[in-house]
């Protein structure tokens, strides 16, 4: 099949979040499934001009708003949008997409396509050459597409609405948010097929844009793990940042020495992630496993230095900001050592779609430590996986982790239980295979 899939951000970019690595390792996977995958991504005019490109079996469009259009920030998201569906409606049209040779092939009466030339007509056309369309929800990128007759069907992938990330994020459902919202639920509710990474946001989806709860399939998100039957796509340098390591060499006996116990969190510095009830616990923990160090890797939301200096003004001990660091932003190379050398993940997020962090960790041995909120349940399991403990308690998570510090037997046994369910369920193949 000919498959594209659109995203505003794609590694090797830095700074890419979720859906960009959702959408990077759903195509590798795909291609490596034998399909002929086009990935529809942005970059910036200042950085590089527009660009295709075949990065690791996957042809990759990079496109850009005109830079005239900078200046103006609606302007730029409408642009931006419009040249998405240009870039769509190119690749279907080409006369050639054949895996590994020449991207595309553009008939000449298609070159140039302007905004005033037959701007819906051509989706009727009958020498259509893409199978499937997947745009994200998020920010209505697929917005221009989903508009008039089409030959190919179009499918809708939920991830967090940008409403709900800005509501909890402390914004004000004002005019900018409702018109958001608006655009956003167009975009789902004109989708050919909808599809979601869990049960709980299936159901919460169906309620927040009135549509059918059995319209909306779920397949959960997978990454690429080492050391299983089905991996990446090759050896190349920007894959292999992404593999997962086989856990054999990352798991020590419980009786072997090991340095200071490490609490490692993995996100932005947010409220929705759980940052504050962190901080929180962690004076209690320290007071019983007084050698415990916690690192936090994430960009703060709000400028990174806020809740590093809360937590400084609130805690004035040295010997306690000793045990604390704050490290912002890492490469993925710099966070695949992190993950290795840490005996706990610990993000008590009061808000998730999914989970994928959570899954990471699992794919390398590591237990986690997680709040018993929305879909974190479909991806940890109490007592098996992990510790799940109720939201919001500063109190309850101090336990949870002071239980596992204190209980190298049991981080092993859970570390080694997730890694399994990964390779089951929350691999890059199995994600693909349901998809």
């Amino acid at each position: 099949m000919n498959i594209a899939l659109v995203t505003y951000e794609y590694p090797p970019n830095p700074g890419v979040g979720g859906i960009g690595y959702y959408t990077y390792t759903l195509a590798g996977a795909l291609a490596k499934r034998g399909h002929h995958v086009h990935v529809i991504s942005h970059t910036h005019p200042e950085n590089a001009p527009e660009n295709d490109q075949i990065e690791n079996g996957v042809h990759v469009h990079r496109i850009c708003e005109p830079a005239w259009t900078k200046k103006i920030s609606i302007l730029k998201v409408f642009a931006y949008r419009w040249r998405i569906r240009q870039k769509v409606l190119e690749l279907n049209f080409s006369r050639k997409m054949e895996h590994g040779k020449e991207i595309m092939e553009i008939p000449e009466e298609r070159k140039g396509f302007s905004i005033f030339r037959h701007p819906f007509s051509i989706f009727a056309k009958k020498q259509n050459h893409l199978d499937i369309l997947e745009v994200p929800n998020w920010v209505f990128e697929g917005f221009f597409l989903l508009w008039g007759k089409r030959s190919f069907p179009i499918v809708c992938r939920m991830h967090t609405p940008m409403v709900e990330h800005e509501l909890q994020s402390g914004g004000k459902f004002g005019f900018r948010m409702k018109v958001l919202a608006w655009l956003e639920k167009i975009a789902v509710n004109r989708a050919d097929a909808l599809v979601t990474s869990s049960d709980f946001y299936a159901d919460k989806m169906a309620a927040l844009y009135q549509i059918n709860r059995e319209k909306i399939s779920v397949v959960p998100l997978g990454i690429k793990i080492a050391g299983t039957r089905d991996l990446g796509l090759g050896t190349g340098e920007q894959d292999a940042q992404f593999l997962v390591p086989d856990p054999k060499s990352l798991i020590s006996s419980p009786q072997s020495p090991v340095p200071s116990p490490c609490v490692l969190f993995v996100g932005r510095l947010e409220n929705r992630k759980g940052i504050k009830i962190l901080l929180d616990a962690i004076p209690a923990v320290l007071e019983q496993c007084p050698d415990a160090r916690f690192v936090f890797a994430g960009k703060d939301a709000d400028g990174f230095q806020k809740y590093f200096k809360n937590f400084v003004e609130t805690h004035g001990r040295a010997s306690l900001r000793h045990h604390v660091e704050f490290k912002g932003y890492v490469p993925d190379q710099e966070l695949n050592v992190l993950y290795e050398n840490c005996d706990i993940l610990c993000v008590p997020s009061v808000s998730e779609s999914f989970g994928l962090v959570f899954v990471e960790a699992m794919s390398r041995a590591k237990p986690v430590v997680a709040c018993d909120a929305c879909a974190v349940s479909e991806v940890v399991e109490h007592e098996k996986s992990g510790l799940l403990v109720k939201p919001g308690d500063s109190g309850d998570l101090a336990q949870a982790l002071i239980e596992l510090i204190n209980d190298p037997g049991k981080r092993q046994r859970m570390g080694e239980y997730g890694r399994r369910i990964c390779e089951e369920k929350f691999s890059d193949s199995a994600m693909a295979a349901r998809t």
